[in-house]
């Protein structure tokens, strides 16, 4: 996918999660999945809360690091401004939406410590999809659907931790193809 058209495709999909957790639309869903993945204690919980941190910000300098330092300089450089980029917008536009945590209003247990900010939208979801955009662009078919897989997995251990919304994972994955359709260096 071409970085404008991934650019607006973040867009909409930024774009609609906005619209329906603004108007109370994506509640019933949220609540849902939300009581669907944190309904009965695993033995993996945690290594869930650490694959969580996996879209975190220490999680683009350790990628950055390991590309760096296997002479993939380019793709260092390319995935740290994504997904500081990424970080960046998903934090300056939580305000917009002042919504509460899942494990304050849904009954969910937090299995992390307590983040900052608003739940909308998902900060560790923009920085794993801004990162795997970034390192899908250079790579094989296989690989990139590894990235998927690493953004899934993301996403859906910050709802199993009980810090997030489906419709905040949406929004976060948004925001991630956006801060990386803008931080694309073209080839």
């Amino acid at each position: 996918m071409s970085g404008g058209v991934s650019g607006l495709v973040g867009l909409g999909v930024t774009g609609a999660s906005y619209l329906t957790v603004t108007r109370g639309q994506a509640e019933q869903f949220d609540r849902q999945v939300t009581r669907k993945l944190t309904a009965n204690g695993s033995a993996y919980d945690r290594l869930i809360a650490i694959a969580s941190d996996f879209g975190s910000v220490y999680a683009i300098v350790g990628a950055a690091s390991v590309l760096a330092s296997s002479g993939r300089k380019a793709l260092a450089r390319e995935v740290a401004v994504s997904g500081l980029a990424a970080w960046g917008l998903a934090q300056s536009v939580k305000p917009l939406v002042k919504r509460t945590r899942p494990y304050t209003d849904a009954n969910a247990v937090r299995l992390v410590a307590v983040p900052q900010g608003s739940s909308w939208p998902s900060g560790h979801t923009a920085v794993a999809t801004a990162v795997a955009m970034s390192v899908a662009r250079h790579t094989t078919t296989a690989n990139r659907v590894l990235c998927g897989v690493y953004v899934s997995a993301v996403g859906v251990s910050r709802i199993r931790v009980g810090v997030h919304y489906a419709s905040d994972i949406l929004a976060g994955a948004g925001v991630g193809l956006i801060a990386a359709a803008l931080s694309r260096k073209p080839r």
